[in-house]
């Protein structure tokens, strides 16, 4: 019996893990800001986040890509109310101004009179450092109305990224949601491309997200790895470690996509 005693008194000693449940969805939107380390993980379908909030720094989050690409923090409290934007970051939001707004008009758009209208073409509109320069990652959101569509389709605002885009094929009313990381340069171009739109758009909008509302969780960063993907839309492994001291007491994993 005196042989079994180490080990069980080991056994004593060793952390405690228990799983939470898997789930999909569709995009998490991690922020990162560039000067400081704060930030925010934040399901854009609003699938809630909170019940993953420590309110501490003793809490540990790793969320990782889907190609193994890891940023690393300290889980803090879950946001409050809703979500709040910044101001206006289109340069012409009603097209009233015209060309002049824009840095490049490509052939296809004819704009002012309040809209903008697309002869079938493709090309784009373009503004120069349309993003908010100075943040390493933040979350942005687009809106956009297709007031005339005959053929093709046309972008929302975008950051040019794949994974940031949305087209509109319909008339309507279109919003979209995605994360842009600061181009080195700086040189950061808000577009909108029409790929063979024929028809006329208003009303487009770009605006940052400043809190996640009550569904997300502000996070304290301390390390994002080179080439971490922010608009992954394989979906994100989300880890949540609780408890002080050395060792982990409990872990939360969930698959989100």
């Amino acid at each position: 019996m005196k042989r079994w005693i180490p080990i069980l008194a080991l056994l004593v000693l060793l952390p405690m893990s228990a799983w939470a449940e898997s789930y999909t969805t569709s995009t998490c939107c991690l922020v990162v800001d560039y000067t400081a380390t704060n930030g925010f993980v934040w399901m854009s379908d609003g699938t809630d986040l909170s019940d993953l909030a420590a309110g501490t720094t003793n809490t540990r989050i790793i969320v990782t890509d889907s190609a193994g690409k890891i940023a690393k923090g300290k889980a803090g409290f879950a946001g409050s109310g809703t979500t709040t934007v910044g101001a206006e970051m289109s340069p012409d939001p009603d097209f009233s101004i015209g060309a002049a707004a824009w840095d490049v008009v490509d052939a296809n758009w004819t704009l002012g009179g309040g809209d903008a209208d697309s002869n079938g073409g493709s090309g784009f509109l373009e503004r120069s450092n349309g993003f908010a320069v100075g943040t390493f990652s933040a979350s942005y959101f687009a809106q956009l109305d297709v007031t005339v569509r005959n053929s093709g389709k046309v972008t929302l605002p975008y950051n040019g990224g794949a994974t940031s885009r949305l087209y509109a094929e319909a008339v309507g009313h279109f919003v979209k949601t995605f994360c842009h990381v600061d181009s080195p340069t700086g040189d950061d171009k808000m577009l909108m491309y029409s790929s063979l739109f024929n028809g006329s758009i208003d009303n487009n909008s770009l605006k940052r997200i400043l809190t996640p509302g009550a569904t997300g969780l502000y996070v304290v960063w301390d390390s994002v790895e080179s080439g971490f993907n922010y608009n992954d839309t394989s979906g994100y492994s989300i880890k949540l470690r609780t408890g002080g001291g050395e060792g982990p007491r409990s872990r939360i994993n969930r698959r989100m996509r």
